[in-house]
């Protein structure tokens, strides 16, 4: 077997990896490689990384034929991850669709269980809901551990996108303390959820 191809972006951070691994499709802001990068290990797949800094994300993308991801809004953009099959020529953009692509053309060591899909979907719009309070807090996570040539890409273009400067995102202080108290929030209720299931898994 080939060994699949997933293109990621790389960080300052050990390992490179640095996206979290919810499965929640079509946000601005979401390379989700990590989560096929599981999905990967789970199926034991042959793979390899190819890192992409975000000002190369679109020429590179053109250069091997992947489409445009239609983002919330009907904005159109190259985004990452994206997963190139050579055994079958398949190109998949967008996380969700990546890791529906591989359960469905290596179904060996399945990943949705008990037809799981749409409920994992709704676990996810709503874990994303209880953060929704602090979502500038990440963005500037983010901007503090790129790459310095993705790093100038994602400030200028999140600064522009908010109209405000990547500082005030979430400025030390009580605004920060807000932000904290909802992460922390979130993630107690998270772990409630992972509770109640008694077992490894949220779902099964």
């Amino acid at each position: 077997m080939i060994p699949l191809i997933l293109y990621d972006i790389p960080s300052k951070l050990e390992g490179n990896y640095w996206c979290h691994s919810t499965a929640r499709p079509r946000q601005a802001d979401r390379p989700l490689a990590s989560f096929d990068l599981f999905v990967l290990g789970c199926k034991g797949l042959p793979f390899r990384v190819e890192w992409v800094e975000y000002p190369d994300i679109a020429p590179r993308m053109t250069e091997i034929g992947a489409r445009q991801d239609k983002l919330a809004g009907g904005k159109e953009m190259y985004t990452l991850p994206v997963l190139s099959d050579p055994n079958t020529n398949a190109l998949i953009t967008d996380s969700w669709e990546i890791a529906e692509y591989l359960e469905k053309t290596y179904p060996e060591k399945p990943i949705f269980s008990n037809r799981s899909k749409g409920l994992i979907l709704v676990f996810n719009t709503a874990f994303f809901d209880l953060g929704r309070a602090a979502v500038t807090f990440p963005y500037l996570r983010v901007s503090q551990i790129l790459n310095e040539r993705s790093r100038e890409y994602f400030i200028t273009t999140r600064e522009a996108s908010w109209g405000r400067k990547i500082s005030e995102f979430s400025p030390e202080g009580s605004r920060r303390d807000e932000h904290w108290a909802v992460m922390k929030s979130a993630m107690g209720t998270l772990k409630e959820w992972y509770d109640k299931e008694g077992g490894k898994w949220a779902d099964g």
